[in-house]
């Protein structure tokens, strides 16, 4: 069972290939494809890096990271 707390910090942001992440706009786009249950079981982080707009192609090493940031 997972907990989050709110309020909680973040002491470092998330980069993806020295880039920062946009944790707001990873959120509601893992929402758009339906949550993250949705877009782990159709394999949809292809799709969520592409539409992040991060300027390197979705390789299963850079939706691994993202899928990684979100989770975290």
């Amino acid at each position: 069972m997972n907990f989050f707390l709110l309020g909680t910090p973040i002491n470092n942001i998330p980069k993806i290939q020295n880039y920062d992440l946009d944790l707001h706009r990873l959120f509601k786009i893992v929402r758009l494809y339906g949550g993250l249950n949705k877009v782990t079981k159709n394999g949809h982080w292809n799709r969520v890096y592409i539409k992040m707009g991060l300027p390197d192609e979705a390789t299963p090493k850079h939706c691994r990271a993202i899928e990684h940031a979100y989770k975290k």
